[in-house]
């Protein structure tokens, strides 16, 4: 957010040092920008204080959550041939991976080139400032925070292997426009299809017969708690709310 709003700003002061916005327009732009953030950042200001010191305790643990390892940076590409996210693939599914990623990363290449010969500054910069703080928390962050930045970031990269395309597509030789470009597009959807296929078929659902048998139950002894719960489940909660759920992994 603070990358676009960094190349925004850049981009209007130079609209209006060329004339080509006038500075009412500039500040209404500007105005309605600001409208935008306040209303999309309302639950963080209604609770500002919680808020900054959920996201101080997040930037200050070392706990990995659920991840053993850090992700890998070739994940940013789109591509991952397993049905999780925190194992690499395995056999053919691996090879297939590293050269999808690598003609990924190829047409990431090519449409940067291509967004600098066409001089798309402001796509541009915003492009570069994503990544430099991809880069920054990468050094700095925790595995977590990574992780975070990463799934971020992947969406930006994946963007710029699609500018290659274009950039393809756009090409005077009729061998890259007719048959390099398409190719290339079906490879990477493909990729990218079947990594999401792989991860939802391999998700665990909520389990809806256990929760129906707790809402079943909040029903019958509502405000006769409180119960006791031996197993954590943050889900609990909500569907045993009336009944004051205690138990040694919620305190």
């Amino acid at each position: 957010m603070l990358a676009a709003t960094a190349v925004l700003v850049l981009a209007l002061v130079g609209e209006l040092r060329a004339g080509r916005q006038s500075a009412g327009g500039v500040a209404a732009l500007v105005a309605a920008g600001v409208l935008a953030a306040l209303v999309a950042a309302l639950p963080t200001w209604v609770d500002l204080s919680g808020s900054v010191n959920v996201a101080q305790d997040i930037a200050s643990t070392s706990n990995p959550g659920n991840l053993r390892k850090p992700l890998q940076a070739i994940q940013a590409f789109g591509v991952w041939l397993r049905g999780s996210y925190k194992q690499s693939p395995l056999g053919a599914a691996l090879g297939i991976a590293r050269a999808l990623v690598a003609v990924a990363a190829l047409a990431a290449l090519l449409g940067t080139v291509q967004l600098l010969r066409r001089r798309r500054v402001a796509l541009t910069g915003w492009l570069v400032l994503m990544l430099a703080a991809w880069l920054a928390l990468a050094a700095s962050a925790t595995t977590w925070g990574k992780a975070k930045e990463q799934m971020l970031t992947s969406p930006v990269v994946v963007l710029l292997s699609w500018a290659g395309i274009a950039a393809l597509l756009g090409s005077s030789r009729s061998l890259l426009r007719h048959w390099a470009a398409p190719l290339v597009a079906l490879a990477l959807a493909g990729g990218v299809l079947v990594s999401d296929l792989a991860q939802y078929r391999s998700s665990n659902l909520a389990p809806t017969a256990r929760y129906d048998e707790m809402a079943s139950l909040n029903d019958r002894f509502a405000g006769r708690g409180p119960a006791l719960l031996t197993d954590f489940d943050e889900c609990a909660l909500c569907q045993l709310r009336d009944l004051d759920v205690a138990g040694p992994d919620f305190a």
